[in-house]
């Protein structure tokens, strides 16, 4: 399967398309197989997760799935995307600086927002499915059973007579978490916590402006700006 998944072929297409979907199968088998080690024992788990980690296949099988998110004018085509799980490594962060996009806010404070090869994209959703693993859904946890789930629950307090609906937040939500601290409760290693999970070190490349004109550095705390929320290159906020 390795040297399955390492061949990219320059001229046949359906080759590199065989060789995306046979990894997937494997991405989507060794997902299957430790979600079943999880019931067990810590042992099994940890030799599952190895597994995974370290799988070409399973490295695919996360660029295809990012992949499949972006829009359809946006999508790579299979060369790229072979190329790109080629690129990931667990414990190495990515050195590519990534494109920055500046907005302006109706508040006149500044947006930030990343727009992220297919690399990084891959390699925190394929973080993500794996901690979705560990995720045990909780009755107010609607986000994650779907809308029909939350009508049906606001339906069901209305026929009760409850009247009022009260909305609460978590100050600096993101900003709360330790990476060393979240080592100890997540299956992986404390670098690929901050690399990934965390994504604490996100080098900034091109910053763009409106309508897409490059803009000159100049803001020295852009990456700070970026991180007042989890951006989009972490696990967390995938």
């Amino acid at each position: 399967m390795a040297q399955i998944a390492n061949a990219i072929d320059w001229l046949d297409p359906a080759v590199n398309r065989r060789v995306i979907y046979r990894c997937r199968t494997r991405g989507k088998a060794l997902l299957a197989r430790y979600r079943r080690a999880l019931r067990s024992g810590p042992e099994t788990e940890r030799a599952a997760l190895r597994v995974i980690l370290g799988s070409h296949a399973f490295k695919v099988y996360a660029a295809w799935e990012a992949n499949r998110k972006l829009p359809p004018w946006r999508r790579h085509c299979d060369i790229h995307l072979l190329k790109a799980a080629k690129r990931i490594h667990w414990n190495q962060p990515l050195t590519d600086p990534e494109r920055l996009i500046i907005k302006g806010k109706s508040s006149r404070k500044v947006r930030t927002l990343f727009d992220f090869d297919l690399t990084r994209r891959a390699a925190v959703i394929g973080l993500a499915v794996i901690l979705k693993a560990h995720v045990s859904v909780r009755p107010f946890q609607y986000d994650l059973k779907g809308p029909a789930k939350a009508i049906e629950a606001v339906k069901h307090y209305l026929s009760e007579g409850y009247l009022y609906v009260h909305h609460m937040d978590i100050r600096d939500h993101f900003r709360s978490f330790d990476a060393k601290k979240l080592s100890t409760e997540l299956p992986f290693s404390t670098r690929m916590v901050g690399h990934w999970v965390m994504a604490d070190a996100i080098p900034v490349g091109k910053v763009v402006g409106a309508f897409g004109r490059a803009l000159p550095p100049i803001m020295g705390d852009l990456h700070a700006h970026a991180h007042l929320g989890c951006p989009k290159g972490s696990a967390l906020s995938s």
